[in-house]
C-alpha cells in the first residue's frame, strides 16, 4: 500500500515514478529503504500531482543513491496480531532479486497455482522478480522461491490517479497446494458497506518504524458507505471510481508493505480487495483504499493462467 503526503495499506511502496506507464516505476527504495519514505505509500500532507511532480524532479539522484542501500523489511499492519500457521495459505511476498540478496516488494495472494494477485503500484522495469509462499515469515520458506514469468499490470493503469491499480504476476512454474499452500477464492458479488474483512500483511507495524518484519499479521477492517469513502478520497485530490473502495476500524489501518496484499470477505472467506494506498504514516484508525475485485473479476478471469 501506499501513501501520499497530502494527497493519497496499504499498500505501500514505490520509489521512481511516473504518470506515464505503468511499469515507469521502481519500488525498491521505496518500499524499504531506511532512510527514504515511499512516495505513495500513504497519501498525507501534499497533493498527490504535487508530490510526482517533487519526486519526479529528483528522481536521477534519488534512484541512483537508493540502489546502493540495502532495504530494510519493516513490520506491517497497525495493531494487528499474529497470523497462525496455515491460516492464510494463498498469502505470496513478492520480492526482486537484487545482486546476492532478496528485496521485499509487495504482499499478493495466489488466485491460480500459476498466478499472483497483486496491485499494478508494485510492478516495475526490472525482472529477477520471486513469490515466496507457504510461509507466515519474510526471513524463510520450507518451499522454494518461484520465478515469475509475465508481470500484467491494468492497461489502464495510471499512478497519478491510483486508477486501476491491479495486476497479475504469472509464475513460470505452478505451485502444487499443500496443508498450508492453497488458492484464494475471489469476491463474486457487489461488496456492501458494513462488511467484516480481515486483512494479512507484512506491512510497518508503527508508521513512523521500519523495525525488520518476523510474522505475517493480520487485522479486520469495515468496508465504509460510498459517501464515506468518496469524501476521504476527494480531500486527496484524487477521484474516486468503482474500482475503488475504503475501510477501516478504529486503532487499526495497513501501512507500508501490505500493499497488494488481500482483503478477505470474513464471512465468505472470498478475496473482496487488494491494498492500494491511504494514509502517510498510517495513523491508527485511518481509512484504507483498496482495489474492487469484483469491479475486476472479468479482466482477472481474461489473464489469468492456470
Amino acid at each position: 500500500m501506499f501513501s501520499f503526503n497530502s494527497i493519497p495499506l496499504l499498500a505501500l511502496l514505490m520509489i521512481v515514478a511516473t504518470t506515464t506507464s505503468c511499469y515507469s516505476m521502481e519500488i525498491n527504495s521505496l518500499v524499504y529503504d531506511g532512510g527514504n519514505e515511499s512516495p505513495i505509500g500513504w497519501l498525507a500532507d501534499l497533493s498527490l500531482k504535487q508530490y510526482l511532480n517533487d519526486l519526479n524532479t529528483g528522481l536521477s539522484s534519488s534512484s541512483s543513491s537508493s540502489s546502493t542501500t540495502e532495504t530494510k523489511i519493516p513490520n506491517r499492519i497497525i495493531n494487528g496480531v499474529e497470523v497462525e500457521p496455515g491460516e492464510a495459505p494463498f498469502m505470496a511476498q513478492l520480492f526482486r532479486r537484487f545482486l546476492f540478496s532478496n528485496r521485499f516488494l509487495c504482499g499478493g495472494s495466489l488466485i491460480t497455482s500459476r498466478t499472483v494477485l497483486t496491485a499494478a503500484h508494485c510492478v516495475n522495469y526490472f525482472t529477477n522478480y520471486r513469490i515466496r509462499y507457504g510461509s507466515n515469515s519474510l526471513l524463510w520458506s520450507q518451499y522454494p522461491d518461484v520465478e515469475v514469468k509475465m508481470m500484467k499490470p491494468h492497461p489502464k493503469f495510471d499512478l497519478s490517479t491510483v486508477q486501476n491499480d491491479i495486476a497479475l504476476f504469472i509464475l513460470k512454474n505452478p505451485i502444487k497446494p499443500g496443508s498450508n499452500v492453497q488458492t484464494i477464492e475471489l469476491a463474486d458479488q457487489e461488496i456492501s458497506a458494513g462488511t467484516n474483512a480481515s486483512l494479512y500483511g507484512f506491512g510497518l507495524t508503527d508508521g513512523n518504524g521500519n523495525q525488520p518484519a518476523t510474522k505475517m499479521q493480520k487485522t479486520t477492517l469495515n468496508v465504509l458507505n460510498e459517501t464515506e469513502c468518496s469524501e476521504y478520497i476527494s480531500k486527496l485530490n484524487i477521484r474516486k471510481t468503482p474500482g475503488m473502495f475504503c475501510a477501516s476500524a478504529p486503532n487499526r489501518s495497513a501501512c507500508n508493505g501490505d500493499s497488494g496484499g488481500p482483503l478477505i470477505n470474513t464471512e465468505s472467506k472470498k478475496q473482496i480487495g487488494i491494498v492500494s494506498f491511504g494514509t502517510r504514516y498510517c495513523p491508527a484508525g485511518s481509512i484504507n483504499v483498496f482495489t474492487n475485485v469484483y469491479y475486476y473479476k472479468n479482466w482477472i478471469e481474461k489473464n489469468k493462467v492456470e
